[in-house]
């Protein structure tokens, strides 16, 4: 299960700009859900937008080829964004979540979804809306101790409305 922010593919929609040639069409590829290893809409949306003769190799990466002859123009441009994978779903139903890569892209990376919506993506392709939720602060017996860091992937809580774990797993989602 994968949690995704739609985070914008700013080098992308740039380079296709051009060949889409309607905002609505940008709009909706900036709204694709891509985290890595599941970019697979993004990766036939783009298929579907450049045309040309297209080849995707084993690692999932599209080459289109447009015309003959020199020079030659080499565009490479991520159809893939950072998320987390569910880890672990609570007996109340809230998912626990850890980044699919070891370090942040950016030092506020885990603030940034902190009370914001997301989509969380079943094995089945089904997208399960949620939003990211964090320990209170104010309500930590040993706050004066230790203060959650609800910037961080460990003190988060994606709230999907499921009441149980039972719920959220009829849901879709599953480790």
């Amino acid at each position: 299960m994968l949690i995704s922010s739609r985070g914008p593919r700013w080098l992308l929609l740039l380079a296709l700009g051009a060949s889409l040639g309607r905002a609505q069409s940008l709009q909706a590829l900036a709204t694709l859900d891509g985290a890595s290893g599941y970019e697979r809409p993004v990766l036939e949306y783009v298929r579907k937008a450049v045309g040309g003769k297209q080849q995707v190799d084993n690692t999932g990466s599209l080459t289109a080829t447009f015309g003959n002859g020199s020079p030659h123009t080499l565009l490479i441009a991520g159809l893939d964004e950072p998320g987390y994978v569910v880890s672990a779903i609570t007996p109340d139903g809230y998912l626990r979540v850890h980044r699919l890569f070891a370090t942040a892209p950016h030092h506020d990376f885990d603030s940034f979804f902190l009370a914001q919506p997301v989509h969380v993506t079943t094995a089945a392709g089904k997208m399960v809306n949620g939003v990211v939720a964090a320990l209170s602060v104010h309500l930590q017996p040993d706050r004066a101790a230790t203060v959650p860091r609800a910037d961080h992937p460990e003190q988060m809580y994606i709230d999907i409305g499921a009441r149980s774990e039972a719920e959220a797993r009829a849901a879709g989602v599953d480790l």
